[in-house]
């Protein structure tokens, strides 16, 4: 998800970290952390543990909203329905 991404981002650059710096003190490569903040991958929750350790805040504060997940879910079911109606 793009949001969780950006988050990433925002939190590295807020602690003053390159990418290869968080790579580093997270244990995941610095070309993963690249894509997912520039949203082009799925990140397992265990990525996103040592993400939010290695950046020393909660998990929750790399995710969005309730109301943003809530319309990306809402999205993501109508797109579902469409396609097996389509079938």
């Amino acid at each position: 998800m793009i949001a969780i991404g950006k988050n990433i981002r925002k939190s590295r650059e807020a602690k003053g970290l390159s990418q290869e710096q968080l790579s580093a003190l997270a244990g995941i490569d610095r070309t993963y952390i690249g894509s997912i903040e520039r949203g082009e991958r799925n990140v397992a929750v265990i990525n996103l543990i040592r993400i939010a350790s290695a950046l020393n805040i909660e998990v929750a504060a790399l995710f969005p909203p309730m109301a943003t997940l809530l319309e990306v879910l809402k999205n993501e079911t109508t797109f579902d329905n469409k396609l097996e109606r389509e079938e």
